[in-house]
């Protein structure tokens, strides 16, 4: 799995219209706009509706503000992981080799997750 570049994701997230967006039902029509009302994008029902026009709709338009909040939530996840690593290694250092199971699962785990050298972000 390649690592998710959180910068890339947020350079598109403001590249992207400003929201709020918010999703818009007209007959046969389903659309998300923003809080400007600029049209962002449409979804055709048809004449007898399409049960998962508006489930979709209502995801698309929350993407901004839940991409957000996973990008934030994912960066505080990954310095955490940076900061537990650096002090499992020092604490190596200090006292030796950890032979404790649940620690050398979660170097394993860290090791994969972070680049001592790249930081929390990277």
């Amino acid at each position: 799995m390649t690592p998710l570049d959180l910068d890339a994701v947020e350079q598109r997230l403001k590249a992207a219209t400003p929201g709020p967006w918010a999703v818009v039902r007209v007959p046969e029509v389903i659309e998300i706009t923003s809080h400007k009302r600029t049209h962002i994008a449409r979804r055709f029902t048809g004449n007898f509706g399409d049960p998962q026009a508006l489930p979709d709709t209502e995801f698309i338009a929350h993407a901004p503000e839940d991409v957000a909040a996973l990008v934030a939530a994912l960066r505080e996840t990954r310095a955490a992981l940076y900061d537990l690593a650096h002090a499992h290694e020092e604490w190596q250092q200090g006292m030796g080799p950890c032979v404790c199971a649940s620690h050398k699962h979660a170097a394993a785990v860290l090791s994969g997750v972070t680049d001592s050298t790249e930081g929390p972000n990277g």
